[in-house]
């Protein structure tokens, strides 16, 4: 940070104009896209988001580009990507609405959220979400796993979209789900989701044998009485 500022005052002092987030930040696009360490991209979704509306548009044209990698991982993170860049932009939703067409699933499936969090269309979305979540109809672990957190991605959005078709499903997969990976995914977006009716199932499963568990369902708890106040 001190870099940065050092050197916008050396561009004011000799007269030269300031370059722009993304110049000053060119791997900005790479960590957004990062495969490997989804901490960095949510440090880079951080980031992102300081970026003034023009700035985004020229990012959200390399994340557009990136859609076209061999990579399905790539594709899937530029799409998370331009979700929460918070930008209703027409190239954006277009690119999003073409990759809810991609071959891949995953990716398909990245555009469809992404979407959502846009609120674009996000009812269907939320709904078919929350589908998954029942270990009947989809038995494997990874894939509920996926659906909880597609739908904290959802509630997650500065957009402040609602996820409360999705809330009984949320707290049927916290207390009854036989997967703790699921679990804690549920009970970390019902925290998100400041779900007050979700609190006694986040009470009882405070009490969980499994410690993530136990400790997203305390972060809910915590998260839904600080938006009581």
């Amino acid at each position: 940070m001190l870099r940065l500022s050092l050197l916008l005052l050396l561009c004011a002092l000799l007269g030269i104009a300031q370059p722009s987030h993304a110049e000053l930040d060119n791997n900005l696009l790479d960590r957004l896209t990062d495969v490997s360490r989804s901490a960095v991209r949510v440090q880079a979704w951080s980031e992102m988001k300081t970026l003034s509306d023009d700035e985004k548009r020229d990012l959200a044209l390399g994340l557009i580009a990136k859609l076209a990698s061999q990579d399905h991982f790539v594709r899937q993170n530029s799409l998370q990507a331009l979700g929460m860049m918070n930008l209703v932009d027409d190239n954006i939703i277009n690119a999003l609405y073409k990759a809810t067409r991609d071959a891949d699933p995953g990716v398909s499936r990245a555009a469809s959220v992404a979407l959502a969090v846009l609120g674009q269309p996000g009812e269907i979305v939320i709904k078919a979400l929350a589908s998954e979540l029942e270990p009947g109809k989809q038995p494997e672990d990874l894939k509920r796993y996926r659906a909880a957190a597609d739908l904290k991605l959802i509630a997650m959005s500065p957009r402040h979209i609602s996820i409360k078709e999705a809330i009984p499903a949320l707290m049927a997969a916290l207390s009854g789900d036989p997967a703790p990976i699921v679990r804690s995914q549920a009970a970390a977006t019902l925290g998100f989701a400041a779900a007050k009716e979700a609190l006694p199932t986040l009470e009882a499963a405070a009490k969980d044998n499994d410690t993530n568990v136990r400790h997203l369902s305390e972060w809910a708890i915590a998260q839904i009485q600080k938006s009581k106040n």
